[in-house]
């Protein structure tokens, strides 16, 4: 082997790592950033929302959606696809709190913002978690065919609703839930 096809060897592997590097390191810590820089928004828009209409902060719905987005942005960097996939089995298997304090609600007005807003979270939620990779395309293939579409839009949202109670427990100070929830997303996250 002469030195220029050694010098094209380094440079390729070079070249393979600067690759690696700035999609491993550089690409995904900016992603995770703008995640969680969209969930601040969304929970100071909802305290915003809280504060002008003079609603009461202990209002059920709130401090649910509250922990729930604390505890999507704490859990930010360990949320990976792999996370998803383990999770699937037991999405089916949790009541949606969220929805049933939102639907507890007197005010219409009120009631409806908090839906946008959980919508809101759980569109940002998928987009984060479905915007690359293989299992990412698979969920954008099948949400284009009709027949598979209503299936998997259930399937979704029975997930979504296992999701927001796993971020609701993660989202609360110092509870051992959310310290569980850590400790399995650590271990199967890298």
């Amino acid at each position: 082997m002469d030195t220029q096809m050694i010098a094209g060897v380094l440079q390729t592997a070079l070249a393979l790592m600067a690759l690696v590097f700035g999609y491993g390191v550089m690409y995904r810590k900016t992603r995770i950033d703008g995640y969680r820089e969209d969930l601040f928004t969304i929970r100071d828009e909802l305290f915003d929302f809280m504060w002008k209409n003079d609603l009461d902060f202990d209002l059920s719905a709130y401090r649910r959606m509250r922990d729930l987005l604390n505890g999507a942005i704490r859990a930010a960097a360990w949320t990976t696809p792999l996370l998803v996939v383990l999770a699937v089995g037991r999405a089916g298997q949790t009541r949606d709190r969220l929805s049933e304090a939102i639907a507890e609600i007197a005010d219409p007005e009120v009631r409806a913002h908090f839906t946008g807003v959980r919508d809101r979270f759980r569109n940002r939620f998928f987009d984060y978690l479905f915007a690359e990779g293989v299992l990412g395309g698979l969920v954008w293939l099948a949400g284009r065919l009709s027949r598979v579409r209503t299936r998997v839009l259930n399937r979704l949202r029975a997930f979504a609703a296992w999701w927001d109670e796993e971020f609701v427990r993660f989202g609360r100070e110092d509870a051992p839930e959310g310290l569980i929830l850590g400790r399995r997303a650590r271990l199967f996250a890298r």
